[in-house]
């Protein structure tokens, strides 16, 4: 009997010794991280109420067995794949399962297995903007909102979902916009890869766009299969354009909100003064927004001191050591608090689909506050704004990108899913399919190129400012456009002749252009507008 008490003694002590040596080391780390994932999605989460505990773990556990089946794993043997789903499979928590996985197969990378489990409790929200970033994902997201990353940058971001994905958004001036990707096309193929293969955390690295590159993508549109090249840029990226349009009508384009943005905002106003500015045309369109306080501080420019810029709803308290920081995080209200000489000039703001976000919160504002006329068509609808949380269990490791936040226009109107209105709709023109299909047809045979090249000199190169609607002005445009043997009219031939000579003179230059004011039927309106805004002012 005493050697009998003495094994169960030697057992019992077998077992604690095993316990505690599972309790250190990874799969603690793994445990406390995947409880703070889940912790900030029940607390933290703006649509937190839709999040249910058992249905995250449930998750979790399902990502685990499916991550056996992951290029990540496939190095492990049968046997141990095996071994890590029958594991999993007995478990009912996420810490048992990670025990269980590391005494079953201790050889399995658990950080990695908690990866798989972390994003699929993130896919719970149905949320296309949160998820798990890693300390390079980090600094990436940071250089580019720090201004950085633009030249080697496609202008899109696509979503995907599940096997499929679609374009999320298209910035202004950037190659996707220039080769006429729409948002809510859908991708089938990135760089010859279907997106049924591609991980998410590869996706923006596959949409980088360095220069000297090409871009290819397969898209879906009008029932049909188009293959798009995007040519990496040849002329400096800017996200802040402006120009005088005569008549002391200045113009300013921003394409993102970086950290950049306002002080080269404050640099466009004071040029625009200098030019004799009376009034302002302000335009976001195609501009998927970016960072809140570049947001506020352009929105400070025009609004009258002691105004509310926007109003946030938040359950997002940062936290240092598990002690709250105060003053950040929770509800706020933003309100202007510059001096500027642009208060009271009268202004328009451009507006479309592709607004989104600190597009629409600067929109609501001036909206609001009656400060700018919109003109063009309901904005994006994203009311709500995310944040890198850091993982205390994986210091500079991992974060959770979370949607935290929910703003308000200042006389608390929703923008999420609902958008800013146009004061003045002008809806901008779209091709139809037919007109699409040839545009992409004689887009690929490289005609216009050619064409071009045949006729080089200045006379040519003036007409990329101002064709005036006409097709005189190109030399043997008949001969050329009766060789084409295409069914677009004549005049959308000079339409895409002018288009591609502005991109060719703009590499010239080594510059952008600013505006187009003889096409863009919603800049033509929006220079009426304000004309009229300053004669009644006057």
């Amino acid at each position: 009997m005493r050697k009998l008490g003495l094994g169960l003694a030697l057992a019992a002590l077998f077992a604690a010794t095993a316990a505690a040596r599972v309790e250190t080391g990874e799969a603690k780390k793994a445990k406390a991280y995947l409880r703070e994932v889940r912790k900030h999605l029940l607390e933290s989460y703006i649509d937190r109420d839709k999040m249910k505990e058992d249905r995250l773990v449930a998750a979790a556990l399902r990502a685990m067995v499916a991550a056996m089946g992951h290029a990540d794993f496939s190095k492990l043997d049968a046997g141990t794949r095996d071994s890590v789903k029958d594991a999993v499979r007995e478990s009912e928590t996420i810490d048992a399962a990670i025990d269980a996985v590391s005494g079953a197969a201790p050889g399995v990378d658990l950080i990695t297995l908690s990866d798989h489990a972390a994003q699929a409790m993130v896919r719970q929200t149905g949320d296309p903007f949160s998820r798990i970033l890693t300390g390079d994902d980090l600094q990436k997201l940071m250089k580019m909102m720090g201004g950085g990353g633009r030249d080697d940058s496609a202008g899109m971001a696509v979503q995907l979902e599940g096997d499929r994905a679609s374009v999320m958004y298209v910035q202004y001036g950037y190659p996707a916009y220039e080769e006429g990707l729409e948002i809510g096309d859908e991708v089938l193929e990135i760089r010859g890869r279907k997106v049924a293969t591609i991980r998410p955390e590869e996706l923006n690295d596959l949409l980088r766009l360095p220069a000297g590159e090409t871009l290819e993508l397969k898209v879906h549109r009008f029932e049909k299969d188009y293959e798009f090249r995007l040519p990496a840029r040849k002329t400096p990226v800017k996200d802040v354009r402006f120009e005088n349009l005569g008549q002391g009508v200045g113009y300013l384009r921003m394409t993102i909100f970086d950290n950049s943005l306002l002080r080269e905002v404050k640099a466009a106003l004071k040029e625009l003064a200098r030019g004799g500015m009376n009034g302002l045309i302000l335009d976001l369109r195609h501009n998927p927004g970016g960072a809140l306080p570049a947001a506020t501080g352009v929105a400070d420019q025009f609004i009258p001191q002691g105004l509310t810029i926007t109003k946030m709803v938040s359950h997002y308290k940062p936290s240092f050591g598990g002690l709250t920081i105060p003053g950040f995080g929770g509800d706020q209200e933003f309100k202007t608090k510059a001096l500027t000489a642009f208060k009271e000039m009268p202004m328009v703001c451009l507006i479309n689909g592709a607004s989104a976000s600190a597009s629409e919160l600067l929109a609501g504002a001036l909206q609001d506050h009656k400060r700018a006329v919109m003109i063009g068509e309901k904005t994006y609808g994203k009311g709500v704004g995310q944040t890198p949380i850091p993982l205390n269990s994986m210091p500079m490791q991992r974060f959770l990108y979370l949607t935290v936040m929910r703003y308000t226009t200042p006389f608390g109107h929703e923008v999420d899913h609902r958008g800013i209105q146009p004061d003045i709709p002008c809806p901008e023109e779209r091709r139809d399919a037919a007109t699409f299909d040839a545009v992409w047809t004689l887009r690929r045979t490289g005609a216009i190129e050619r064409y071009i090249a045949d006729h080089p000199g200045q006379a040519m190169r003036r007409l990329a400012d101002s064709d005036r609607f006409e097709t005189r002005g190109y030399p043997g445009f008949e001969e050329f456009y009766v060789g084409l043997k295409t069914a677009l009219s004549r005049d959308t031939v000079r339409e895409e002749l002018r288009r591609v000579l502005r991109r060719i003179v703009a590499e010239e230059k080594g510059s952008v252009w600013v505006s187009d004011l003889e096409t863009d039927r919603v800049l033509q309106r929006g220079l009426v507008e304000v004309l009229d805004l300053i004669e009644k002012g006057r």
